[in-house]
């Protein structure tokens, strides 16, 4: 009963920490904005992807699976009220957070189904799931359905080697295909389940599991392709996540939060897999344990090093975390039998489960606290206020004219008028050397005066190789929506005046 009481509290401390992002104006921690753009394309316009190196210069990085999938939900919520760029925000988050709660319920049925531990044990392994399922998986990003469907995928091939039933296997080819049309990081589930089943010889149930991976393939890709334009595809989702790498910046921003919020965890799974091996003789594991270890491994290893790249987060290991405590549960066949002893012992093993959770809920609590901190945008100076910049923006920007603007959601407010929805992405690309999609329209668009008004201060200066102070003049000033700056300069471009 203590240790029931004490996980739910850290659950409702959690979703305290996670849930208000659902209805927050602003793109938290600026990881959204990219995202809902490509949202609001397929939704209006009803493509993902566009020409990068036009403008607008947009790049939707990921697979078109979640971006149809909101896009769907948007369109359906449409007509039956107005759609506007808050709506899509909150619209998508829950989309997200559904996906978060039938994670828990899926590591709920492996604990119970495969593990075969008790129903309050098993409910409070998927609270766990929920604890250090990262809160970037509340946000409009397709994280949360990479996991998702990994852990289906991973469900399915465990009952298989369970209960050897064929069906099992095809259905785990089937939905491994999910996580590849979410993000291009889905691409390694198949593959490494593929490798285990040919380890083990088992050349029949590899058969199936193609047949189920092919069957997948075919119903998703001719869902998701028959509705992008494919001329882009490959320029947005190969060309667009080419940023760059940096080892100091994985091992600040990755690492070594990862290990500050899951330290105990990863002791506690290399524990297990000690155990595992130096006691395999005199209790051999089952087979789902070593796949549960060899899986951990090899997510970790490769999903580890592509957290080198720019842009990611601690949310790369979200799925090693879940698999560790899966690990952890797995190797203690008579935890139910811990959870009887005596009071004291319940209560050592209450604050090891505390320890290890409420590590990740702190973590989580900073993290949230200190993006909030650092962001110049606040609350009330947002989508849907109106101030004098979104009226100069209704009353001067018509059709075929664009402004570069700072501020993300006004970006997203005006989104057939802004030149670069998602500037950070270019600006990256063009600062690690790589410069992937040209400057050469950009420059084109400056002169010609197409791009006529520059918003704010961050961009008056280089950017992307172009001189913006040797081609933009200032125009006036006026209230906008840093409470600091008080008022935003704006500048015109000269070829336009």
């Amino acid at each position: 009963m203590v240790m029931r009481k004490a996980f739910y509290l850290l659950l409702f401390v959690n979703l305290v920490v996670a849930l208000p992002n659902i209805f927050s104006y602003r793109s938290v921690e600026g990881v959204e904005a990219n995202v809902v753009f490509a949202i609001q394309n397929a939704f209006t316009a009803g493509d993902v992807y566009t020409n990068s190196a036009q403008i607008p210069y947009a790049v939707s990085q990921y697979m078109p699976g979640y971006y149809m999938l909101c896009s769907c939900v948007c369109s359906v919520v449409a007509c039956f009220f107005d759609i506007d760029c808050y709506a899509i925000f909150v619209l998508c988050r829950l989309v997200s957070t559904m996906g978060v709660f039938c994670i828990a319920v899926c590591i709920f049925r492996i604990a119970k189904d495969i593990f075969s531990l008790e129903r309050n044990l098993s409910l409070l392994l998927a609270i766990l799931a929920i604890i250090f399922t990262n809160h970037r998986h509340y946000l409009v990003r397709p994280d949360v359905y990479i996991t998702l469907f990994t852990f289906l995928s991973i469900y399915m091939f465990m009952r298989y080697q369970k209960d050897r039933k064929v069906v099992l296997l095809i259905l785990a080819g089937a939905l491994a295909v999910f996580p590849l049309y979410f993000k291009q990081n889905g691409l390694i589930i198949a593959p490494l389940m593929g490798l285990f089943l040919l380890a083990n010889k088992n050349i029949k149930g590899l058969g199936f599991f193609l047949c189920g991976y092919l069957f997948g393939h075919a119903i998703l890709g001719g869902v998701c392709f028959s509705h992008i334009s494919g001329e882009f595809f490959l320029m947005n989702v190969v060309d667009g996540v080419n940023q760059g790498f940096s080892l100091k910046r994985a091992m600040f921003k990755v690492y070594l939060p990862y290990l500050s919020r899951f330290s105990l965890g990863v002791v506690l799974t290399l524990l297990c897999i000690f155990l595992v091996f130096t006691h395999r003789k005199k209790h051999p594991s089952n087979s789902n344990i070593l796949f549960l270890i060899y899986m951990w491994f090899f997510i970790s290893l490769i999903y580890g090093t592509s957290a080198l790249k720019m842009g990611s987060g601690i949310h790369y290991f979200s799925d090693s975390m879940i698999l560790s405590l899966l690990i952890i549960a797995g190797c203690f066949p008579h935890l139910d039998e811990i959870y009887r002893l005596q009071t004291e012992n319940r209560l050592l093993v209450t604050l090891v489960c505390i320890l290890l959770s409420g590590t990740a809920v702190l973590g989580s609590t900073l993290h949230i606290a200190w993006s909030f901190s650092n962001t110049k945008e606040l609350l009330t100076d947002y989508y849907p206020y109106k101030n004098d910049i979104v009226s100069f923006i209704e009353r001067e920007v018509g059709d075929n004219v664009y402004f570069i603007s700072e501020f993300k959601h006004l970006n997203l407010r005006f989104p057939k008028n802004c030149a670069f929805p998602q500037y950070e992405i270019q600006q990256i690309s063009y600062d690690t050397g790589r410069k992937v999609f040209g400057v050469e329209q950009f420059k084109k668009d400056i002169d010609s005066g197409k791009i006529r008004y520059l918003i704010g201060e961050a961009f008056f200066g280089r950017y992307l190789g172009v001189d913006l102070r040797e081609k933009f003049t200032y125009l006036c000033e006026l209230r906008g929506y840093p409470k600091a700056a008080g008022k935003i300069k704006i500048y015109i471009n000269k070829n336009s005046r």
